[in-house]
């Protein structure tokens, strides 16, 4: 099947799932800040085990992504379920639409071809990576499985690379090392979330493996097929930068990432 029928074939899914129902999605209490799980409608992020998982390429890096964000109306694209399952911002998810959640992820997951040797965590302050490296294992069988591989850079740090820039105008200069400064005042913890789509190109990379990993995971890494385990995808630098940082280190044999929710 080459990639014009593969295409047709997801759409004539697609369109099946919803005559028959049978996609999922989430509903939205903004008032209360709450989340339920919605097994008659599709709306904010398709949960349906018939048309996910998605694939998509960032980089030349492959990602397959359990769960499909989408577009709406009130513009939150989904991004309420992941801080409600990140405990931020006041959002919640009830224990009954977190099992549901869970059943449609184990179903999904299934649908992965299981063949690689070593799974990485990539870097969160969050539980929801591990408790998804946790569920994952139970389908993808690897070997090796690693969640102190990355280690966050400071926002302090990543500022002396938006000082050093090149091609940078003097009002996104400005723009760029204030939005990091914010950061460096909080906590110096670095997120891209807390910055601008359009300034994440001139940060090289946010995040490093220690030296001590060098040796401590040679074995697991170089020469192997990789799985690296992310939460979502907003612009995509974290997965390249995840993906560097790993190459620069170790010499692996292939290296695909896999998030609970796709990019929209």
């Amino acid at each position: 099947m080459n990639n014009y029928e593969l295409l047709k074939f997801r759409e004539w899914l697609e369109e099946l799932a919803y005559a028959e129902m049978l996609t999922e999605g989430i509903d939205l209490d903004h008032i209360n800040k709450t989340i339920k799980f919605n097994a008659n409608h599709e709306n904010n992020v398709d949960t349906s085990e018939l048309i996910n998982p998605t694939y998509t390429t960032i980089d030349s890096i492959q990602v397959v992504s359990i769960f499909k964000r989408k577009h709406n109306f009130e513009k939150t694209d989904g991004s309420p379920l992941i801080h409600a399952l990140k405990g931020n911002f006041g959002w919640s998810i009830d224990e009954k639409s977190i099992i549901e959640l869970f059943k449609q992820f184990l179903k999904i997951s299934k649908k992965i071809e299981s063949k690689y040797d070593t799974i990485i965590n990539v870097y969160s302050r969050s539980t929801l990576n591990t408790q998804f490296l946790h569920r994952l294992n139970k389908v993808i069988k690897a070997e090796n499985h690693i969640t102190d591989l990355f280690m966050k850079i400071e926002a302090s740090e990543v500022l002396m690379q938006a000082v050093d820039a090149k091609g940078v105008d003097t009002k996104t200069s400005k723009r760029l090392m204030g939005s990091i400064q914010k950061m460096i005042d909080k906590d110096n913890y670095f997120t891209y979330k807390m910055l601008p789509t359009d300034l994440r190109q001139y940060i090289c990379t946010s995040c490093k493996v220690e030296e001590r990993d060098d040796l401590m995971y040679s074995e697991m890494i170089n020469d192997k097929d990789i799985l690296i385990l992310d939460d979502t995808i907003s612009s995509g630098k974290t997965i390249s930068d995840s993906v560097y940082a790993i190459n620069e280190t170790f010499k692996p044999k292939s290296i695909t990432v896999i998030t609970l929710f796709s990019k929209i």
